[in-house]
């Protein structure tokens, strides 16, 4: 089976501090939030909806 990797970048501003943790083996594990936002086309006007990325980091 092959193995693959997925990478995605978000430009947007963090919900709150990082919430870091670690595990009994002693990996570090971060827990955060990201908004972003888009443009949503209805009628002529632009409306603007904010997105919530609920993210999480191990290791460094």
């Amino acid at each position: 089976m092959a193995r693959s990797v997925n990478r995605i970048t978000l430009i947007g501003n963090v919900g709150r501090d990082p919430d870091i943790q670690q595990t009994k083996n002693g990996t570090k594990v971060a827990h955060f939030s990201v908004a972003t936002n888009r443009r949503v086309q209805a009628g002529s006007d632009g409306e603007e909806r904010t997105d919530w990325h609920r993210l999480t980091l191990w290791n460094k």
